[in-house]
């Protein structure tokens, strides 16, 4: 059954405890969060819009303005057998770590502004082998984004950092010995403090 997700289940504290769905002949169903898990990995239900990850989360993956791009990667990547998480940001979006293997690719969608420094560095953290980053257009704040990041080697050829005001203590301590910052823009930096402090690059 192909349906459509048209509306969240919301318990007292704002947690997703379920969704609303409709079909094609315009029918609604209201289904508990594990429920709809447990039909998408049975291959009973095709939501059009949510994705289950690997990480046993559903993701909105709607296309939305600026957001087409990001859906055909994650699908793309899902396809293909990729892992994929996702972690809150310092706005409403969040981003995505696809990973296979030692191979692992951070995805910033376009509506994201800024980071939490603790989730950011939780994830990064956590990663070893290489790690490519896609995205960032519209992000501002960069500080401690791969602070203490322990993979070897960092791509940023494709981070967009035209609109990037903050870069302090970006890479302090990241223990990478490979950065590709061939396309960095830093016209509108205005703090550099500590970026490469402890760096092994």
């Amino acid at each position: 059954m192909k349906v459509r997700c048209i509306g969240n289940v919301m318990d007292k504290n704002n947690k997703i405890i379920g969704y609303t769905l409709i079909d094609q002949s315009g029918n609604k169903l209201t289904i508990k969060s594990d429920a709809l898990k447990n039909a998408i990995r049975n291959n009973e239900i095709e939501v059009i819009d949510l994705t289950l990850t690997s990480d046993n989360s559903l993701i909105d993956i709607k296309e939305k303005k600026g957001q087409d791009e990001i859906r055909t990667i994650l699908n793309r990547a899902i396809s293909i057998g990729m892992n994929i998480k996702q972690f809150k940001t310092g706005c409403k979006h969040d981003c995505y770590i696809l990973s296979k293997d030692d191979k692992h690719m951070l995805i910033i969608p376009d509506n994201v502004k800024k980071f939490y420094e603790v989730d950011i560095n939780e994830h990064m953290q956590n990663l070893t082998g290489s790690l490519r980053v896609i995205g960032g257009k519209n992000l501002t704040d960069a500080s401690w984004m791969f602070a203490e990041c322990e993979v070897q080697s960092i791509n940023l050829s494709s981070f967009d950092t035209r609109n990037v005001t903050n870069m302090s203590s970006m890479f302090g301590g990241c223990e990478a010995r490979s950065l590709n910052l061939s396309s960095f823009d830093t016209r509108n930096v205005t703090d550099m403090t500590g970026m490469f402090a402890g760096c092994e690059a």
